[in-house]
């Protein structure tokens, strides 16, 4: 004759919680932080991190812009300064991106301001706008 056994949900009966923890959790979706991969970029972000590495590596955009305006108060803060002679602002005044502190973050020229004075651009990205309003003085970028 065949030995029936007992149902397994008699291992739970007498307990007051029936092994869901604390009598407040078995609530909801907000017990658990909500429902599926809620908050993987929140409050849940540590569980996730190591899953989504395509997520970790995005970067924002590397290039970033300065204005011809900002370009002229630079020049302009020399010449009072007496850092750049008026006799040598008619030579053209040279800024080399890769080596000056002020400008060393920036990749890229924007604007619409007209330069005050002839500029010699080296070493960065320029909009086609710019290459006329540099032109204009007798200017170029290189």
């Amino acid at each position: 004759m065949v030995v029936r056994k007992a149902k397994r949900t008699k291992r739970y009966l007498g307990t007051r919680t029936r092994g869901a923890g604390d009598t407040k959790n078995r609530r909801g979706a907000g017990n658990r932080g909500g429902r599926g991969r809620a908050g993987a970029f929140r409050h849940k972000f540590i569980k996730y991190l190591n899953e989504d590495k395509e997520y970790k590596l995005k970067t924002k955009n590397s290039e970033i812009a300065v204005s011809l305006g900002k370009i002229n108060d630079y020049v302009m803060s020399l010449v009072e300064k007496g850092q750049i002679k008026k006799a040598d602002l008619e030579k053209g005044v040279e800024i080399d991106f890769a080596e000056n502190p002020a400008f060393k973050k920036y990749s890229k020229v924007i604007g619409r301001a007209e330069p005050k004075y002839k500029l010699i651009l080296k070493n960065v990205k320029v909009t086609e706008k710019v290459k006329e309003l540099v032109g204009i003085n007798g200017g170029k970028s290189e």
